[in-house]
Parts: C-alpha cells; structure tokens; sequence
C-alpha cells in the first residue's frame, strides 16, 4: 500500500555442473514471470560452488539478475526454466540425488520505500557460502535497528537468508541461524519463526 520500488534482484539456484550442463540445460537463464507477463533473462553473475559434499565432488550454482525495471507491483512473481542436473536419477547414478543433495530454487528481493513505515537501514550481502556439518560466522557492517518495539520489549529489525539445501530427509536437530547476544559474548540465540522451527532452521 502506497509502497514504490526502488530496487529488485532475482536469485535462482541448483545443483550441477556448469561446464558440463545436461542437454538442453542453460543454468544462466530463466523465464521471469510478473503480474504483467513474462520475460526471458540472463544472469548478470553466476556464483559457483565446486568440489564439495562427502567426497568432494558436488557442485552448485547460484544466479543473480536486477530486476528492478520488471517489479512494479503486487501481484504473483514466477519463474520457470531453472535447470539442475538429474541426470541418471532413475538408474541410481545421480551423485546428487544419492546423497539427498539435489537442490533447485529461486528468491526476489525487493527493496521498497513507503512514507508509513520506519525509517531503515537495508543493507544486501551477496555471495554463495558453502558448508556442511559445520559452521560460521558473519559480522555484517552497517547493521542497525529501528527504535525498540516498546509494547513487546523487542528489538524492531529484520533479517532474512536464501539458502540452497537438498538433504529433505535429514532431520539431525542441529541447524541454526544465531545471533551473538552482544559484543564479546559468548551467549548466541536463535532465530526460529513457525517456518523455521527450532533446530531445522534450514526446514530439511
């Protein structure tokens, strides 16, 4: 409501080689859907991860594109044509799918202005982090909050994560997104909502 746009990115994302795509497969271009058609895009950057998994041998991509010119308003956003790899899933010799690591999806962005909601800082940090049975840490600059939520006693901030995750049939209990409680602190609470649940941050 009364809100304009003022910047969009579209990220997609899956599993596979990109030197070595399936047939037919363009991991850098997808067809963007909006309220008012459809547009077929080409990344402006792709990241890749190589080499990673039990036995190092997995790869994954990560596409980004602005879309600012393409996202006006509300309304349903969709995209299709993103390709990952199946080769040999029905035959068992698919490296991805053996290992619960077949992964595809994608996210939009958007940054909007509107003069009834709080001032903010919004900051955008890109890129494609790999890891597994680990983890690590971020220490993003610039990072402010509006003024405390005072009827709940709440910090009044927003954070959000795009992460690529395949393994839909593990449910080991250890995943998080947590947040050091202060400076110096050795003390770290997790974020969870009803999507993200206590301990399957990642929803497996």
């Amino acid at each position: 409501f009364d809100s304009t746009v003022l910047s969009a990115y579209l990220y997609w994302f899956g599993n596979g080689i990109f030197d070595d795509q399936p047939p037919g497969a363009d991991f850098d271009d997808v067809i963007f859907t909006t309220p008012t058609g459809f547009t077929n895009i080409s990344a402006d950057e792709v990241y890749l991860i190589e080499g990673v998994g039990s036995a190092a041998d997995l790869d994954f991509y990560a596409a980004y594109k602005e879309v600012t010119g393409l996202v006006s308003s509300n309304g349903t956003y969709q995209v299709d044509g993103i390709d990952v790899d199946l080769r040999g899933v029905g035959a068992g010799t698919n490296k991805w799918a053996n290992t619960s690591a077949c992964a595809g999806g994608f996210a939009l962005i958007v940054v909007y202005e509107n003069t009834f909601e709080q001032l903010r800082v919004i900051n955008l940090f890109q890129g494609f982090q790999p890891f597994q049975n680990s983890a690590f840490g971020l220490v993003p600059r610039n990072f402010r909050m509006a003024g405390q939520d005072t009827a709940r006693q709440l910090p009044n901030g927003l954070i959000t994560h795009v992460t690529v995750e395949g393994d839909e049939t593990l449910n080991n209990g250890v995943e998080s997104l947590e947040f050091q409680d202060a400076p110096s602190s050795i003390t770290y609470t997790p974020l969870t909502t009803i999507y993200n649940p206590p301990q399957a941050e990642f929803n497996s």
